[in-house]
């Protein structure tokens, strides 16, 4: 059975398209020296300063552009359809419902930037 950290790491990545950031994992117990094991036995992989996919590298673009949002510290949305390919209708229809990204986040940290990320 998996320790409770990977039990949450695994639940956390199925909301963020298989990626996980470096904050939530030192929120669920992991110190450096754990996130660093992780990295070496193939657990986790670096994606992005601060972000990791879990088990494998991500392989869509789907899995990828969910990496880049978390990457940019929540502070930007994948804009569906042009932003990053055709998915299916649900994400190209994603803006019209709630980002799961945001969850459990203050509502101040949910406002759109300014900043635009080609």
């Amino acid at each position: 059975m998996a320790d409770p950290p990977d039990q949450a790491m695994a639940a956390i990545a199925l909301r963020h398209h298989g990626n996980i950031t470096r904050r939530q994992l030192l929120r669920h117990g992991l110190d450096q020296h754990a996130i660093a094991h992780r990295v070496r036995v193939g657990r986790l992989h670096r994606v992005y300063a601060g972000v990791y996919s879990v088990g494998r590298q991500p392989l869509t673009a789907l899995e990828r552009a969910a990496a880049a949002v978390l990457a940019q510290a929540l502070r930007s949305v994948i804009s569906p359809p042009s932003g990053c390919g055709d998915f299916s209708t649900a994400a190209r229809h994603a803006s019209k419902s709630r980002l799961p990204w945001t969850d459990g986040l203050p509502p101040a940290s949910r406002r759109k930037s300014a900043r635009v990320v080609h």
